[in-house]
């Protein structure tokens, strides 16, 4: 009778134990991998005038200059929501980072970024209410609607305000002037109506108001000046025996932004 090793046996019916480094490496969770999986759909593009930035179209439609602290904040907090309370450290979200950059330098869209208002086509106006969920006003010949998902590619500076969001009404803006102020003369209230709807239309020089006081305003008035013509606003001082007025003549434009 044939004597059989037991203790060989029994280790031949054990599964075979892989080490961690054997694991499957498709099951290892990569921090890097999962941070750019949540911004797969987002968009990357070029911009001539302020380099390169991602478009974020979920949940809410909103843009990022890259590399930024905001764009960071964002990702950082998505991946936290994501990934059951994991934090992202700062390595891994400079990693992903610069796969974003590098991937928006070679195929990202050459389109701008616009601040606050924006034309498409000539065919309509986009402006951004900065509200909580990222819309923005379409005003076409037609009327205006408002979008929550939109072409144009808004950057929303720190401290930027939100804007009430607009209700139809039939009076016309010279009529909703004259309610908010009756003393101002007709004439008056057509220039003011019309420097309201250029402040609308996007990359133009924009006019602005004339600032004026009485006698005893000069001084003040004339240490303005200086002060706006440094960051390249064009200003005029008037004065006479009964008044003193600065004219703000011209607002800076972007350089070839301008129509």
């Amino acid at each position: 009778m044939k004597k059989t090793n037991t203790k060989k046996r029994a280790a031949a019916d054990e599964p075979v134990r892989k080490s961690p480094s054997e694991g499957d490496e498709k099951d290892k969770f990569n921090p890097v991998n999962e941070a750019l999986a949540l911004v797969e759909n987002a968009i990357l593009g070029r911009s001539s005038l302020r380099g390169t930035y991602i478009t974020i179209t979920e949940p809410f439609h909103e843009t990022f200059l890259l590399p930024s602290a905001g764009f960071e904040e964002h990702l950082r907090n998505a991946f936290f929501r994501k990934h059951e309370e994991k934090i992202l450290t700062r390595k891994d979200c400079g990693t992903v980072v610069s796969v974003l950059l590098s991937r928006a330098k070679a195929d990202g869209i050459g389109a701008d970024i616009d601040i606050r208002v924006a034309a498409l086509g000539g065919a309509a106006i986009y402006i951004d209410l900065c509200n909580a969920k990222k819309e923005v006003i379409k005003a076409t010949a037609e009327g205006y609607t408002i979008e929550s998902n939109y072409p144009i590619h808004f950057l929303r500076p720190q401290g930027m305000q939100s804007l009430p969001t607009p209700e139809s009404n039939d009076s016309t803006l010279c009529e909703l002037l004259q309610q908010l102020y009756p003393h101002l003369l007709l004439s008056n209230i057509v220039m003011l109506a019309a420097f309201l709807i250029s402040a609308l239309l996007p990359r133009r020089s924009k006019p602005c108001l004339a600032v004026g006081g009485g006698q005893g305003s000069g001084n003040e008035l004339r240490r303005l000046g200086p002060d706006l013509r440094r960051k390249g606003i064009e200003v005029s001082f008037n004065a006479t025996k009964r008044a003193r007025q600065i004219v703000i003549e011209r607002m800076p434009v972007e350089r070839g932004n301008e129509e």
